[in-house]
């Protein structure tokens, strides 16, 4: 009995902690929805990411494509909207204010809002109406729809690019000089590369000023990268390009665990782009369609590629090589970022590549997009 009673007195604590807490953070903001394509969903949820995962901080019913989101932000920021079915989970971008806004319209990977209410949001989403938006919009939709040649698929990256960059169109003069987000847009406008000072000075003043902002975690993390690569400049230890240089051998294991070493492959052939990747890697992912035409055009004129996964987690990886299709050589190190080829070419982020001929001399390093195909050409003598 005793026992029963003291749960009771902690259910009680807990909740009255709890209400004090929903108290002192009242809702201030409220978003209503209505989105014909959502009728058969059950569920919308408003999510902060942290670090790589969706957590929920608001959820909604769905009744006939209609909902009301209502809750607590500290920052007014695009967040993150997953809308759950009983089949998948779609997800988009709702632009949060400390008000009330009206939703309506399409709700796709590629959205067409029109909003009401608010400062902000209308402004971020306008672009949405531009024509050209909308032709983008229907003809990436329909190449997504269907299966599609390398040729193809590297044609719809550039148009997703496009539509893409309409969506994500912010401008930083739409806030003024007081909000977060203005401050946060100035530092994206900045080059680390071109003025370190600068981008140090601004990066610092959100991470002080708006510490637990949503964007602030990417901004912490841009900085320590940058500040670092100052420090090896300064002491003379940044790495410099490896072209012209040596390879350093590697030994990694196929899907069937056998042992494999880049130095075999590279006896038997000509040119061998050795390709560190990942199957979370999404930048990687969009440069095979690159790699397969090179493959599928000099494969039988001495040139291989032998990938190596920096992938933790096996069932991942051999998921992302069903779906690629990959016919060259395949293997991974399941060390990730701790394995000996990493810490050797050290690989700080991925894609990353080096073209190696036969003497073993490294012709070059991060290629991307078409660039790999001229420096076959070109080492392979090969007329155009």
């Amino acid at each position: 009995m005793k026992r029963v009673k003291c749960s009771l007195m902690i259910l009680i604590l807990v909740t009255s902690l709890i209400t004090v807490k929903i108290t002192a953070q009242k809702a201030n903001f409220k978003i209503n929805g209505d989105f014909p394509n959502l009728k058969e969903s059950d569920s919308v949820f408003l999510c902060n990411q942290v670090m790589n995962k969706l957590v929920p901080f608001s959820r909604a019913k769905i009744s006939d494509g209609k909902f009301t989101l209502t809750g607590y932000v500290k920052y007014e920021n695009e967040y993150y909207v997953m809308v759950t079915t009983k089949r998948d989970t779609t997800y988009g971008k709702f632009f949060v204010e400390k008000t009330t806004l009206n939703y309506s319209g399409l709700f796709t990977y590629y959205p067409v809002y029109k909003v009401t209410g608010g400062k902000f949001a209308q402004k971020v989403y306008a672009s949405q109406s531009d024509p050209k938006y909308l032709e983008l919009r229907e003809k990436v939709m329909k190449m997504e729809a269907k299966e599609n040649t390398n040729e193809e698929k590297i044609a719809l990256q550039k148009l997703q690019e496009e539509v893409g960059g309409y969506i994500s169109n912010i401008d930083p003069n739409w806030f003024e000089e007081s909000h977060p987000l203005h401050q946060i847009f100035l530092v994206y406008g900045i080059d680390p590369k071109k003025d370190f000072e600068k981008f140090k000075k601004q990066a610092e003043y959100i991470i002080t000023n708006y510490p637990d902002h949503p964007n602030t975690m990417n901004i912490k993390y841009a900085l320590e990268y940058y500040v670092k690569e100052e420090q090896k400049k300064a002491e003379g230890t940044l790495r410099k390009s490896r072209v012209g240089k040596q390879y350093t051998d590697v030994t990694t294991v196929d899907v069937d665990g056998n042992i494999h070493k880049f130095s075999e492959v590279l006896k038997n052939n000509k040119l061998v782009l050795l390709d560190f990747w990942a199957s979370w890697c999404h930048p990687c992912r969009a440069e095979f369609p690159y790699l397969r035409i090179a493959y599928e055009k000099y494969k039988n004129q001495g040139f291989e590629i032998y990938a190596v996964s920096l992938d933790d987690n096996k069932n991942k990886w051999l998921k992302a090589l069903e779906m690629e299709k990959t016919l060259w050589v395949n293997t991974a190190d399941f060390k990730a970022w701790k394995s000996q080829s990493a810490i050797d070419y050290e690989i700080t982020g991925i894609p990353y590549n080096i073209l190696v001929n036969s003497q073993g001399e490294i012709l070059g390093e991060s290629l991307r997009g078409e660039g790999l195909e001229e420096l076959i050409i070109k080492h392979l003598n090969i007329q155009k």
